[in-house]
């Protein structure tokens, strides 16, 4: 389908639009979350080490990281729907070669392949809501589909943790590729190009896609910040899992079910961000919430340091984080795409790509001393939040969030 040379399809109050861009946002995370129970098992039933299991996380977020990078420009010179179509395809392809895998290795490759694709539809998904919402009002549409999809994402682990007691590990990969095939039939039948052809070429502003957004000490605060809250939220939810079932004794099930807490958490975020962003500008809310995540690993590594951790001391710090990472994401969301609005896929993909480059070092770092998981996680978040806490500072420092590249 050609680009669209006067406006955006207007279908922004259609149900229809609303799920689908919900399920753009999710397929990733939740793809991700519901994948993190099977570490542990998958590492016994492959009989893998530990570091080549965690390479379908590490591995798979850094691919990831790459595709979302890519995928901006692409977007922005070629449209989002064909880019979307494409991601789609191969996410479900990914699911069914990982359910299938007869070792550690295929397992991780097809993780690669879901992962790299989801990021792309995350990505893209963010530049669709820039598309037809405009400016000024992608913040509060990003905090309404956000908190449905944290509902989802965090009760993602405690469905994977019953769908491998119930079935097998293997399962978890086929409801993903189903939940895959569930968001092509509305993208191929009904979703039109929202990509608008603005009076300057597209193919300048793809020539010079990086250069105007590293110059940006807006953009590049609130992409780091972003980053750094990601990866500190996907190293405890990695680690989280073996200090669970390997040091704790714990069922999958069980460290599931505590994501829910943080769930109720992360959604009162949104729900907070969605209400006070409408009245304070955007990098002021998303200071507040580096500030809230810098508190929360604070205290949370004091309890990984000591002796004696229990399922309560280990995830209610980061339930409190993860009302810091609520209130500060449809923010930070915004602010990089509204620093460069005629660049709003590629802002979009170059902050997936830092979030997804931080995850991956984290998921690895924390991991490589097994039998000091706890410490070196508390390390990791008392670094990550600090240097949120720095980027965040930065975005402030550095004007009003309308200010252009």
């Amino acid at each position: 389908m050609p680009l669209n040379s006067k406006s955006p399809p207007v279908y922004a109050e259609a149900l229809w639009f609303r799920l689908v861009l919900i399920g753009f946002a999710a397929i990733g995370p939740f793809s991700l979350n519901i994948f993190k129970p099977c570490l542990p098992w998958i590492k016994i039933d492959l009989q893998a080490p530990i570091e080549v299991v965690q390479l379908g996380l590490s591995l798979s977020i850094f691919a990831a990281a790459i595709a979302a990078a890519f995928s901006g420009p692409i977007a922005d010179r070629f449209g989002r729907r064909h880019v979307i179509l494409y991601g789609i395809y191969l996410f479900i392809l990914g699911s069914l070669i990982s359910a299938i895998s007869p070792n550690a290795a295929i397992m991780v490759f097809g993780r690669i392949l879901q992962a790299a694709s989801s990021s792309v539809v995350l990505a893209i998904a963010r530049a669709i809501v820039h598309d037809v919402f405009g400016e000024g009002k992608s913040a509060p549409i990003v905090a309404r589909i956000t908190f449905i999809v944290v509902l989802g994402v965090l009760l993602a682990p405690a469905l994977g943790g019953l769908l491998i007691e119930w079935v097998s590990w293997r399962v978890v990969f086929v409801f993903s590729a189903l939940i895959g095939v569930g968001l092509l039939i509305p993208t191929h039948t009904r979703l039109k190009e929202t990509l608008c052809v603005t009076d300057e070429p597209i193919e300048k502003a793809n020539q010079e896609w990086i250069g105007p957004l590293l110059k940006s000490p807006v953009f590049y605060g609130f992409a780091f910040q972003s980053a750094f809250r990601f990866a500190v939220f996907f190293a405890f939810t990695s680690a989280a899992s073996y200090i669970m079932v390997d040091i704790l004794n714990r069922p999958a099930s069980e460290y599931g079910l505590w994501f829910i807490v943080m769930a109720v958490f992360a959604a009162a975020g949104l729900w907070t961000a969605n209400k006070v962003n409408k009245s304070y500008r955007s990098g002021r809310v998303a200071l507040c919430g580096s500030v809230i995540v810098f508190v929360a690993c604070l205290i949370s590594a004091w309890f990984l340091s000591q002796p004696h951790l229990t399922p309560l001391t280990l995830f209610l710090p980061p339930s409190i984080g993860a009302f810091g990472i609520g209130l500060a994401l449809p923010g930070s969301n915004t602010g990089v795409m509204e620093a460069a609005p005629n660049l709003a896929g590629t802002a979009s993909g170059l902050m997936a790509f830092l979030q997804m480059m931080m995850a991956a070092l984290f998921a690895q770092l924390v991991v490589q001393d097994e039998s000091r998981t706890p410490e070196v996680l508390a390390v990791i978040l008392i670094l990550g939040s600090s240097c949120s806490l720095f980027f965040s500072l930065l975005s402030m420092q550095h004007g009003k969030i309308h200010s252009r590249i």
